[in-house]
């Protein structure tokens, strides 16, 4: 069965600098890195920021995805009001799709992250869905975070 993000946090700026702030791929990559990623990369073209994320994998998980750490692709294809985000793991036949939303509130914005994590595995794809979940939510946090 899918997992489900469902995230909510103020961001101490304008709804436009966030947006600008997490359309950057060198504030991406330091986030990402800060984060816990072992290895990270970002990049722009236009308006789709493409962020690859290398983690490591609790040893709990490590047999479900043969190694120590995964490989996590995340497209963000960017709009005024925020983004479509799709996520992909290497290797593995897990995805998510969802949306980054950015709403004004005065001085603040509030950032709306959703989305639904499926991985097509037989036994354990609700156990990465799950590990999946928690650090897809980490790292959104971890972004909003960096920007205080």
């Amino acid at each position: 069965m899918a997992k489900t993000i469902d995230v909510t946090i103020s961001a101490p700026m304008h709804a436009g600098a966030v947006r600008s702030k997490l359309a950057d791929p060198d504030t991406l990559r330091r986030i990402a890195l800060a984060a816990g990623a072992v290895e990270a990369t970002a990049t722009a073209d236009g308006e789709v920021t493409t962020i690859v994320r290398t983690i490591e994998v609790p040893a709990s998980a490590q047999a479900m995805v043969k190694g120590s750490t995964i490989e996590i692709t995340e497209r963000r294809t960017w709009q005024l009001s925020g983004a479509d985000v799709e996520i992909s793991v290497a290797g593995l036949p897990a995805t998510m799709r969802g949306r980054l939303d950015l709403k004004e509130t005065g001085e603040h914005s509030i950032v709306h992250a959703t989305g639904t994590i499926e991985a097509h595995m037989s036994f354990v794809g609700p156990l990465v869905e799950a590990l999946l979940r928690d650090r897809m939510t980490e790292a959104i946090r971890a972004e909003i975070e960096a920007l205080r």
